[in-house]
């Protein structure tokens, strides 16, 4: 089984300057992004500014597993703060590594992924949108649980 550093070393590290946009809300197969050295700020990024700053990573850290881990869309904007160093861990590199982890291991990083997302939108949801939008949301929501009109 090949371990999650043994995946890494193979990768070899870029660097990236500040303001670098390393992922974008509603993209999907994206690489998994590990970063290496820096700091990444998350949340809404709209023409070059930030709508809504939600957090952000310091390094050593991965950028958003949710997308590998849930077969989504990526939930927040990414943006370098500063130099960063990453690794992009090509998709189905991480999900064959993955794969060949336990069940139990496997079930327990998609329910915290799944938390991790719920907890983004969420956030995001309250910070971007006025109540008349988020009911609407909620209301949509709803029909897509329980399948009623």
């Amino acid at each position: 089984m090949l371990s999650l550093s043994d995946l890494l070393d193979r990768i070899v590290p870029r660097v990236l300057p500040a303001g670098t946009r390393l992922q974008e809300r509603g993209q999907s197969e994206l690489p998994i992004v590990y970063l290496i050295s820096g700091q990444v700020s998350l949340g809404l990024w709209q023409s070059d500014r930030w709508v809504h700053r939600q957090g952000s990573l310091l390094a050593p850290d991965w950028v958003d597993l949710s997308v590998a881990l849930l077969d989504g869309q990526v939930s927040v904007d990414a943006v370098a703060d500063n130099e960063v160093v990453i690794q992009s861990v090509p998709l189905a590199q991480f999900r064959g590594w993955l794969l060949e982890q336990p069940t139990a291991v496997q079930g327990m990083l998609r329910s915290l992924a799944r938390q991790q997302h719920d907890w983004a939108q969420t956030t995001l949801s309250r910070l971007a949108l006025d109540a008349h939008a988020r009911c609407a949301q909620w209301l949509l929501s709803q029909t897509d649980t329980t399948g009623s009109a």
